[in-house]
């Protein structure tokens, strides 16, 4: 760890340098308003960053790469939120989500070195990663993904995380009609539906047996479907999940992380297991979930790719109360969550050419 006396001259060279020339075009854009906020925010995140790293950096490598992750996202939040006042469309907004902003954020860290020095490259590494929006995970040993969290990957995944959320809030505005911008409203909602590839973790949910009750019962079936849709869209909620559509007695959800995704699922497993306990037999019901993680291509109301062509053929192997994923889900969750993951082989998946390791999650009961 850097002196006192080093530490406040980094402080103060970080102070000039992110002044004027250093900030990019965009940032330089905001209004003098916005600039004090975001100094004074900048301000206050330095006043507990400097006495974080003090106490614990450099300490050991895994804790300081989700130091560094969590600090940079924070970093990233609070420059996000100022940014998308100023944009004119959500298509400059996500621009600078993952370009300005980034590089922006990228600078700030890199001027305090007694933290960025000994993994400097990993943290250049991580923010080209988040600005090519390339999935950090691709070609890093398992043994290194599994033994040190690589600081980029890990770095760039948190970055891309937060891009997202803030992509989805203003995909909310827009939809709400509260777009930032005066002339926001030549802006349609179907230009902020439709975009660019990005990577997202995706869940879908069905009833088990709803076509039967249906059949049996139309008027207890539409009851079991209202509570079900309250119950889901609640925990979808609590876990950032943005709900993408209905699929009937089900739900097509978009998450910015795998692991956000697992969490959702497992809450919602475990919610209805709680909830089935206390209805009268004929009222309880069951869901599938199928996870899976890969790039997605969002459309009007709707998103397609083949993580949501998979995503589809892995909800049917989940027995009735059971969550089912892929392996790039379960190497992004395991060892992050409570409960095991067990490995199911590779099941021949209805028109997906590539075989796929399938897991479930071994649920209490």
């Amino acid at each position: 760890m850097a002196n006192r006396g080093t530490r406040d001259k980094n402080l103060r060279e970080f102070e000039s340098r992110t002044e004027g020339t250093a900030r990019p075009a965009l940032i330089s854009r905001l209004p003098k308003e916005a600039l004090l906020r975001l100094d004074a925010d900048i301000a206050a995140f330095r006043a507990d960053f400097v006495p974080r790293l003090e106490r614990e950096a450099n300490r050991d490598r895994v804790k300081d790469a989700i130091l560094l992750r969590d600090l940079a996202v924070h970093f990233f939040d609070i420059v996000a939120r100022e940014v998308l006042e100023i944009c004119h469309s959500p298509e400059e907004y996500e621009a600078a989500l993952w370009g300005d902003i980034g590089r922006f954020v990228h600078f700030g860290l890199t001027q305090y070195p007694f933290i960025a020095e000994p993994m400097r490259e990993e943290l250049d590494q991580g923010f080209t990663f988040h600005v090519l929006r390339t999935n950090p995970w691709t070609g890093i040993p398992k043994e290194e993904r599994d033994s040190v969290w690589h600081v980029g990957a890990l770095l760039a995944e948190g970055l891309s995380h937060a891009a997202l959320r803030w992509e989805a809030e203003a995909r909310r505005r827009l939809a709400a009609g509260c777009w930032p911008q005066a002339g926001r409203a030549s802006v349609s909602q179907q230009e902020v539906k439709v975009g660019r590839r990005r990577l997202a973790a995706i869940m879908f949910t069905d009833i088990v047996g709803y076509s039967a009750m249906t059949q049996r019962n139309e008027a207890l079936a539409q009851e079991v479907l209202n509570d079900h849709n309250r119950v889901l869209r609640a925990i979808f909620s609590n876990h950032s999940g943005t709900e993408v559509k209905t699929t009937g007695d089900g739900f097509l959800v978009e998450f910015a992380s795998a692991l956000d995704a697992a969490r959702c699922a497992i809450g919602i497993q475990q919610a209805l297991f709680s909830l089935n306990r206390d209805r009268p037999l004929e009222k309880r019901f069951q869901v599938r979930i199928g996870l899976h993680v890969g790039d997605v291509m969002p459309r009007e109301n709707d998103v397609s790719g083949d993580a949501v062509n998979i995503a589809a053929r892995i909800l049917p192997l989940a027995e009735p109360g059971g969550i089912c994923l892929s392996q790039d889900v379960a190497r992004q969750i395991e060892n992050k969550i409570d409960l095991r993951l067990q490995r199911m082989g590779r099941p021949e998946l209805k028109n997906i050419q590539r075989p796929l390791e399938v897991y479930r999650v071994v649920l209490p009961r």
